[in-house]
């Protein structure tokens, strides 16, 4: 029997008999045909998540199969509709254990990503409006962005997971200084202050413990109101700072945070009528697509074929490519092109003569 497996290397013990330790996110309690209970569970550690069922001795286990419960486990792990989960024999709560070391975190360096969004700030924003809004918000004010640095960036579609939200940010940030790096035009600061903020009310949106869900404000409000109401709040207390921020500076900075989702009917309250933020409209949804794209070609294929179940966020079948296709043809034709330079060359010796014959 396997101890202390995680959630990434659960494929490598495919019908094994493990035991290891979880945060309980979802416990959901159904009945069988018979009328006697089951559960359903969805299971996490700082790896991943994985699904889980207990079909027997469900009463003697009820109290640790509560949400937010971290708990051993004793199972198998096996498959259903293509994707793994383990058939739960045994489930016992632990007790005095982290919730927080249980959950799924970003696969990058979170302080590191820290360190290099504050130093953007620094280095990239040459507006000095722009720059000290910047800094109050996320250099000045250390409990805000130890919140920043750890929210998840959504509940399910992309980087929904402890530091998503600085990952997904990160990323949009350093492709808003390569679009500015082509169209000279864009006003560079504006964009960027678009990039660092657009985002930022998911702080407030998502609480992710034990797991990732919406706030109430989150559900009345959504975080393109909750952003535009924190930054808002900054600008009018920056009336101490060289006067205050320039109005126009301000409205397009808002505007910015307001329209990125690009439509109405996607949650904006307008759309883009600058072109900065229609370029942030674009590279917030294509670093969102992306990471979906990407998050695809480990998702349980259809029908054991070259494609992804169908994803809901991408509206799509994802075509999952052979990772040594490539390599492999780029081998075969290389091995192709030596054998015939090999053939040419000794034809050519049978046919010429020496250079010192």
């Amino acid at each position: 029997m396997k101890k202390g497996i995680l959630v990434k290397d659960l494929k490598a013990h495919h019908g094994e008999k493990i035991t290891t330790e979880f945060l309980v996110l979802e416990s959901v309690k159904k009945l069988k045909r018979d009328g006697s209970p089951y559960y359903e569970l969805l299971l996490s550690d700082s790896t991943g998540r994985v699904a889980g069922v207990m079909f027997d001795d469900v009463e003697d286990n009820s109290n640790a199969l509560k949400r937010g419960k971290v708990v051993q486990v004793t199972g198998v792990v096996g498959d259903y509709s293509g994707a793994l989960r383990i058939k739960l024999l045994k489930v016992e709560e632990v007790r005095g254990t982290k919730v927080e070391e249980f959950l799924e975190h970003s696969p990058k360096d979170i302080e590191e990503m820290s360190r290099e969004f504050l130093d953007l700030i620094r280095e990239k924003v040459e507006d000095p409006y722009i720059r000290e809004l910047l800094k109050r918000i996320f250099i000045d004010d250390v409990k805000f962005f130890n919140r920043f640095k750890l929210a998840p960036a959504a509940k399910k579609f992309h980087h929904a997971y402890v530091g998503g939200l600085i990952e997904h940010t990160l990323s949009v940030v350093k492709l808003a200084l390569k679009v500015c790096e082509h169209y000279k035009e864009v006003k560079k600061d504006i964009l960027l202050a678009g990039a660092f903020l657009h985002d930022i009310g998911k702080v407030d949106e998502y609480a992710f413990m034990p797991s990732i869900d919406k706030t109430d404000e989150g559900r009345l409000l959504g975080h393109l109101i909750m952003g535009y109401q924190r930054v808002n709040k900054v600008i009018e207390e920056m009336s101490d700072f060289l006067g205050g921020i320039p109005k126009e500076t301000s409205l397009q900075v808002l505007h910015l945070i307001l329209s990125h989702h690009g439509r109405l009917e996607f949650g904006s309250p307008t759309i883009p009528q600058t072109v900065e933020a229609q370029i942030l409209h674009y590279i917030d949804d294509m670093d969102a697509k992306v990471w979906m794209f990407e998050q695809a070609q480990g998702t349980p294929r259809e029908d054991e074929s070259n494609w992804s179940k169908f994803h809901t966020g991408l509206e799509r079948f994802v075509y999952i490519a052979e990772e040594s296709t490539v390599e492999e043809s780029l081998e075969s034709g290389l091995e192709d092109t030596v054998t015939e330079d090999k053939k040419t060359e000794g034809e050519d010796k049978r046919s010429q003569p020496g250079l010192f014959e």
